[in-house]
């Protein structure tokens, strides 16, 4: 399913890219913890296979509940930046929509129905919620969690990194 981008819907986050930038930057680092979680379980597993005591697992075991915790908060960081996001933008776009609305007239308005203006003005803006505040975030974090992954191995690796990169390009276009 392709993703949903709207140039018009896009020009909004302009209205709020303080609280958009936020939420992307809060994402990926939330990621980034999880990664490090990850590492620190893997590390913890690989001590205890080669016999270590569990002495020798406590600074492994700390990170990896540390990263845990600190994924925990980048996460709540995200959701209020998402939740500062939309609120901005509902506000600017309902108060557009009020002044266009004011300037036409009620002679303008007369001639609608209450009910379409009720749901243009509420329904409708209450709908930019999700897109703007979650859509939208989490559609930047997509992009660009995957490549920086990808990077991410190429370091460590060259071989795997590369083999992941040809392997996330083939198995989409490969799909009937």
């Amino acid at each position: 399913r392709p993703m949903m981008l709207h140039r018009r819907l896009l020009g909004l986050l302009r209205l709020a890219p303080v609280p958009v930038t936020c939420a992307v930057f809060a994402a990926l680092t939330a990621i980034g913890a999880a990664v490090g979680q990850a590492l620190a379980v893997a590390e913890v597993l690989r001590r205890l296979l080669d016999g270590a005591d569990a002495a020798a697992v406590t600074t492994p075991v700390a990170a990896a509940v540390a990263a845990g915790a600190a994924r925990a908060v980048l996460l709540w960081a995200r959701d209020l930046a998402c939740a500062w996001a939309a609120a901005t933008v509902k506000a600017v776009v309902r108060d557009d929509l009020y002044g266009r609305l004011v300037a036409l007239g009620p002679g303008w308005a007369a001639g609608r129905r209450a009910g379409d203006l009720q749901a243009t003005l509420g329904d409708g803006v209450e709908a930019l919620q999700a897109y703007v505040g979650w859509y939208l975030p989490q559609a930047a974090v997509a992009i660009i969690a995957p490549v920086a992954l990808v990077g991410y191995l190429i370091v460590l690796d060259p071989v795997v990194g590369l083999t992941v990169a040809v392997a996330a390009v083939v198995v989409p276009v490969a799909r009937p």
